[in-house]
């Protein structure tokens, strides 16, 4: 059941966010349209760093703790990944912004609003994860996925139409956009924080309670975090290697091309590796869904059991990627032409992004 629900959470983000990205590229044409998705690369790469991998850790350390009845290494942990993740972040977007100011000035362009907002959005989009994962790794799958997939894009979509309906607007902006963005995900970022903080209560209060005659023997509460820091740095940072490899191969396009060509060309780009980015659709959806539940067969030792989940999400993975892929190379050219008459442009560079 939990299964099905992410997958359709998925499936509908997926549409969303196409919708979005035709709102946007309509509204802002491919200069503004590449300009903004340059900017949201270096955020996700930066927001990856600041994050040290806990986004991957917490997948493992939650099951576990659950599974052994550590409660306050339980909320240690997700404590723990919060602050580190929320320091180091602030100090990436404080860098980002000196840098891309600094370059600013050397090209002579008037971006400042647009490089503020980048750099407040990387703490929060690191945060964001972190919390997003942190539900996934307590199976609250529904809860991870839809503010994120589902209501942000949906909230934009409602920023970009409004501000299209003030008099003599004609087009949209970058800096716009972004500025939007990043109060929608403020808001979010809020509700994830509150309804986390109610989860771990409403698991690790009852636990407590329940072996309180156990605790009379001790001088500590349960409930009270305790803390591993090394353990967790030692388990996170290689995680984040990991994941550093991923986003870079997901990003590092964007940012090269960001440096040495203008902006709509990028923004042409850009649309064509959206469109292709759908053929990992299913492999990220069946990935997010199996995580959890891979960490708690290998806790467990059940290595026969986690061969046979590995294999069936393989094949899960593959044949669905394959049949997409098939599909977007048919219709290349009138997906594309949804973003705008200058985004068919880009069939080629789908074509070969699809192949990829």
């Amino acid at each position: 059941f939990g299964a099905g629900i992410a997958f359709a959470l998925q499936l509908f983000g997926k549409v969303i966010g196409y919708l979005l990205q035709i709102v946007l590229a309509r509204w802002m044409g491919p200069a503004e349209y590449g300009l903004f998705n340059y900017v949201l690369a270096w955020v996700a790469v930066l927001a990856m760093v600041g994050g040290m991998g806990f986004p991957e850790a917490i997948l493992r350390f939650v099951p576990e703790y659950r599974t052994t009845k550590e409660w306050g290494y339980l909320r240690g942990v997700v404590i723990r990944s919060q602050q580190f993740t929320l320091v180091v972040s602030t100090l990436l977007g404080v860098l980002f912004v000196v840098v891309a100011l600094w370059f600013n000035k050397r090209a002579g362009t008037t971006n400042e609003w647009l490089i503020y907002s980048g750099g407040l959005l990387v703490p929060i989009f690191a945060s964001f994860n972190l919390i997003a994962e942190t539900f996934r790794a307590f199976h609250k799958i529904s809860v991870a996925y839809a503010p994120r997939q589902i209501l942000e894009p949906l909230l934009l979509i409602g920023a970009v139409l409004g501000l299209t309906l003030l008099p003599g607007v004609t087009g949209i902006r970058s800096t716009e956009v972004l500025i939007a963005d990043l109060f929608i995900f403020l808001l979010l970022l809020s509700l994830q924080w509150s309804l986390l903080r109610r989860l771990i209560r409403s698991i690790i209060e009852p636990a407590a309670n329940g072996s309180a005659v156990t605790q009379q023997t001790t001088n500590t509460r349960p409930q009270a975090p305790q803390f591993n820091n090394r353990l967790w740095l030692n388990t996170s940072l290689p995680m984040l290697l990991v994941a550093g490899y991923r986003i870079i191969l997901n990003r590092s396009d964007i940012l090269l091309l960001g440096m040495f060509m203008a902006t709509t060309d990028l923004g042409i780009y850009s649309a064509a590796l959206i469109i292709a980015g759908t053929v990992s659709f299913v492999l990220v959806s069946v990935n997010s869904i199996f995580a959890p539940t891979v960490a708690a067969i290998y806790k467990k030792g059940d290595l026969t059991e986690l061969q046979k989940l590995v294999s069936t999400t393989a094949h899960w993975s593959f044949w669905p990627s394959v049949a997409l892929g098939l599909f977007l190379v048919f219709f290349a050219e009138p997906l594309l032409g949804l973003l705008g008459r200058e985004f068919r442009a880009g069939r080629w560079e789908l074509l070969i992004l699809i192949g990829g």
